[in-house]
């Protein structure tokens, strides 16, 4: 895999579960824990999600990125 390639899971732009405020949310696909009562048991197969690029990642996180409030 190419170093500018990241698996992902999914990118949620405006997840409200996964901290305060509107988030953008991206979850990477695979992980070797399993942690008992792991909520995202879907994202353990390194096979599964898709490719994504890193630089295209990093271009959605500045365009909903903006100042908060609590700074």
């Amino acid at each position: 895999m190419s170093k500018d390639i990241i698996r992902l899971s999914g990118v949620i732009k405006n997840s409200i579960v996964d901290g305060p405020g509107f988030r953008l949310t991206v979850f990477c696909q695979g992980c070797p824990h399993h942690c008992e009562g792991c909520h995202n048991e879907k994202t353990w197969d390194f096979d599964g999600g898709f490719d994504g690029k890193v630089e295209k990642i990093i271009n959605v996180c500045l365009l909903y990125t903006s100042p908060s409030p609590r700074d």
